[in-house]
Order: C-alpha cells, then sequence, then structure tokens
C-alpha cells in the first residue's frame, strides 16, 4: 500500500460551555456552543505499514481543548474569536496539518429554537 496523499480527521459535535456573547449580560454566564473540526493533513502515511498513534494526529487533544481548554480562555463576544482559537490550537498539534475547518454553533441564540453557526477555514501560513 503507498502513502496516502490527504487525510481528514473529523471531530463532531463537541459540546462546550464559554462566556461568550455580545453583551455583558450575556458574557456573565457560560453560554453553550457546539464545535466541530476538521483537520487536514498535507500528506498522510501509509497506516498499514505503521500502525501507530505518532503517525496521525492525537485528536484526544484538540477534544480536550474544546472542552476543557476554551472555557478557561478570556471571555469573547464573538463566535468567530472561539473558532480562532480552536484553530490555533489544532495547528499547534502538528506541522503535518495544512489546513483547519472549524465549525461553531450556539444554540437558542437570543431564546429562539434553532442556532447560529459559523465555519471558519484556515491553511497554514
Amino acid at each position: 500500500m503507498t502513502a496516502l496523499d490527504t487525510l481528514t480527521i473529523h471531530v463532531k459535535d463537541i459540546t462546550t460551555r464559554v462566556h461568550v456573547g455580545v453583551s455583558a449580560e450575556e458574557r456573565a454566564t457560560r453560554q453553550p456552543l457546539i464545535v466541530s473540526a476538521a483537520l487536514h493533513l498535507e500528506a498522510g502515511p501509509s497506516f498499514e505499514a505503521r500502525d501507530v498513534l505518532s503517525q496521525t494526529i492525537d485528536y484526544d487533544a484538540l477534544i480536550g481543548f474544546i472542552r476543557d481548554g476554551l472555557p478557561a480562555l478570556a471571555p469573547t463576544q464573538l463566535i468567530e474569536t472561539m473558532a480562532e482559537r480552536v484553530v490555533a490550537f489544532a495547528f499547534a498539534l502538528s506541522p503535518a496539518i495544512g489546513a483547519v475547518e472549524v465549525w461553531v454553533a450556539k444554540p437558542g441564540v437570543l431564546g429562539a429554537d434553532g442556532q447560529v453557526s459559523i465555519v471558519l477555514t484556515r491553511s497554514r501560513p
């Protein structure tokens, strides 16, 4: 088997609670966010030849950051800022990551039944 040309790792629908919102009242209490991410590796190895964790990305670290790291950071007004923080953390995981897509959804915005969401895609500089 030959090496893969690309590999995408998806982490989906991780719920976290953070201080986020445009108004001070909204930021005063933790708001739920649902975060997903896709990590695009520029070139994946042959997993058949070497079946070890060091050949890929430790997505457990990303999940931990979303659940525990985001809430520990300073409050923000925008979910876009939360997405930027996830992107930065993901790029720090490995130089093999060429691009990251992050979806952030904020359910129940302004008491509505639905949710607002954004998708941020960044390529490694």
